[in-house]
């Protein structure tokens, strides 16, 4: 089995929903884990990312799991997909060096 690199990404419309669904404004969000209102708003915006200390304290203060602000970034899962189809094709490489002294 082939083992590829995953790449994740904060996923800023987790916070707002969660920040929403809480019920807190970015101001009151920001006073639980130490931020101001503007931080809050680039890291809902996508401006910023948060640092891993902070994305803890914001999935705490949201009664989250950690991993739902993060998701799987969709231009590295495309190139994971392609690179898994072409694993499945691909042929030893002493088969086309084989090929090519024949041919």
């Amino acid at each position: 089995m082939t083992c590829l690199p995953v790449t994740i990404a904060f996923d800023p419309d987790a916070l707002r929903s969660a920040r929403l669904e809480r019920g807190l404004s970015q101001r009151q969000l920001g006073l639980l884990v130490g931020r101001d209102q503007p931080s809050i708003s680039r890291y809902e915006n996508g401006d910023r990312v948060p640092p891993m200390w902070i994305a803890r304290r914001l999935a705490a203060e949201l009664g989250i799991p950690k991993s739902a602000l993060w998701t799987r970034d969709p231009e590295s899962m495309s190139v994971e997909r392609e690179e898994l189809r072409l694993a499945r094709h691909r042929v030893p490489w002493s088969i086309y060096i084989n090929r090519e002294k024949v041919q």
